[in-house]
């Protein structure tokens, strides 16, 4: 079996593909019929998330409904599959029925999520835009900094460093640890 993995921000998107060989298509099978016998009748697990799909299709959401539709179409798919004892088709759809289902009931959460990351990057903007006092500082010193070493370009940067941060009555180790945070 080959595997794909596509991330698409909140969710992933697993894309299976069964190789030629018959014994591994069985076997693949043989392991989804027992997930599903351990999560429970077939037909029972087919039916609840059949329901939740059609209770879905009333929602407003298109990207909801695409994926309720989906998922109705997929459960037809692999009853049809497990009636005809397809291994690799009822394989194949069992598993695109679970990223369905599993994405249907990811979506509710999806404005929440949205949300939130509109929040936080609002408030990533406003710390960037905010320029602290230490900032003006560090920006001031990189200045001074650049005009001394033109001024004498045979020191060392640390030394021009420390005399410029001593002129500025500020402290060599405090101005190091902004150079740290601010860079420069």
């Amino acid at each position: 079996m080959k595997r794909r993995i596509e991330n698409t921000g909140i969710y992933q998107t697993t894309h299976v593909s069964s190789g030629p060989a018959l014994a591994d298509q069985k076997a693949v099978f043989t392991e989804v019929k027992k997930a599903f016998a351990a999560a429970g009748d077939i037909d029972a697990v087919l039916n609840r998330i059949e329901q939740e799909a059609i209770k879905a299709c009333k929602t407003e959401r298109p990207e909801i409904k695409k994926d309720a539709e989906k998922a109705l179409f997929d459960i037809g798919q692999l009853r049809t599959a497990i009636a005809d004892d397809d291994t690799r088709a009822a394989t194949h759809w069992a598993l695109h029925l679970g990223s369905t289902a599993e994405r249907l009931r990811i979506r509710p959460f999806e404005p929440l999520v949205q949300h939130g990351r509109k929040t936080l990057e609002a408030a990533a903007g406003a710390r960037k835009t905010r320029t602290t006092k230490g900032q003006k500082q560090h920006e001031e010193f990189l200045r001074r900094v650049a005009a001394a070493r033109q001024r004498n370009p045979h020191a060392t940067k640390t030394t021009i460093q420390q005399r410029v941060a001593d002129d500025m009555g500020i402290k060599w180790p405090t101005m190091y640890a902004r150079l740290r945070r601010y860079g420069g």
